[in-house]
This record gives C-alpha cells, sequence and structure tokens, in this order.
C-alpha cells in the first residue's frame, strides 16, 4: 500500500507541475483591410486671355476675375474693342464627396510670340471656389474658373503674348 500511496502523490504531484506549469493564453485576430478609391484627375477647357490691352507710357494691370470680368488700370482698358476675354475652366473628378486641394504657380511671364524677348508678368488667381480647397459632389465632380492679373509694362512692347506651360493647375486629395 505504501507503494501505491508513493505512486498516487508522485502522480498528482505530476499532473499538479504541469497544469500550474502552463502558461495561461489567449489570442485575437484583427482584420486588415483596404478602400481603393477612384484616383483624382484634372481637365482644361479654355484659357486666361486679358483680351486688347492698350499699353501707355505709365504701365500698370489688367484683371480678370474667375467670373471673366475685366478690370484695369487707367488707359489700359479699351471697353469699346475689349478682343477676346476669358477664363479656363477646370474640372476635377474621382471619388465622390472627397476634398481636395488646388496648387498653381504663384505667377509666370507670358512672352510676346514675334520677338520673344519683351514679357509681362501673370499672377495674383484666384478661382471660383474662394479658396484652394474643394469638395467633389455626389457625383465626383466639381469646376472652377481660374482668373488672374497680368502686369503690363511701362511703354510695354506691341504684340501678342502667351505661355503655354507655366499655367499648371495640380490637385490632390486631402
Amino acid at each position: 500500500m505504501k507503494n501505491l500511496t508513493f505512486f498516487a502523490t508522485i502522480f498528482v504531484m505530476s499532473v499538479t507541475s504541469l497544469s500550474y506549469g502552463q502558461v495561461d493564453q489567449e489570442t485575437a485576430t484583427a482584420t486588415a483591410e483596404a478602400v481603393v478609391v477612384k484616383p483624382i484627375a484634372i481637365s482644361v477647357s479654355g484659357t486666361l486671355n486679358f483680351g486688347e490691352i492698350i499699353g501707355t507710357a505709365s504701365g500698370g494691370t489688367v484683371t480678370v476675375s474667375p467670373a471673366a470680368a475685366r478690370s484695369g488700370s487707367a488707359g489700359l482698358i479699351n471697353s469699346g474693342q475689349p478682343g477676346t476675354v476669358s477664363v479656363p475652366t477646370f474640372t476635377v473628378t474621382g471619388e465622390a464627396s472627397h476634398t481636395f486641394t488646388i496648387d498653381h504657380p504663384a505667377s509666370f511671364d507670358v512672352t510676346e510670340t514675334v520677338g520673344g524677348s519683351a514679357t509681362m508678368s501673370v499672377g495674383s488667381f484666384q478661382n471660383s471656389l474662394g479658396s484652394n480647397t474643394g469638395t467633389l459632389d455626389g457625383s465626383g465632380t466639381e469646376t472652377f474658373e481660374l482668373g488672374g492679373t497680368i502686369t503690363v509694362g511701362a511703354n510695354q512692347t506691341v504684340g501678342t503674348y502667351e505661355n503655354t506651360t507655366d499655367m499648371t493647375v495640380t490637385v490632390y486629395y486631402n
């Protein structure tokens, strides 16, 4: 009987030490997710055109608002012959109801197309959204117009001025 009690004691001790020797362990599983949205895109139609400007001895500025309304320094604007005054319309597309930011240059030069050496600076841009942020509508679209100001030098060289590369407008999701 002593042997049986001895073996029973050893058995209980080994089972007890096995259960106490194990680490209490729990697990949890997390879920990984990703949402792919439509890429943001921008397109443009039209040009920023200040119309016909009269060169004067003093120069000045001409502004075209996002609504294509033109104003300027005394003597620069011929209201009887305004020429073509227009603003570009930008269309932003992407994921519905997402917000975006607009970036554009602070200024750039337009160059006289025949001689190529006379320039005027274009800057002070304003857009029809009222700020440099916008929100895509329920179909994922927003449009805005962009106006600006051109600085005309004193006795500015007569000619047609343009820049076809530096009026780059970039949009990105916030």
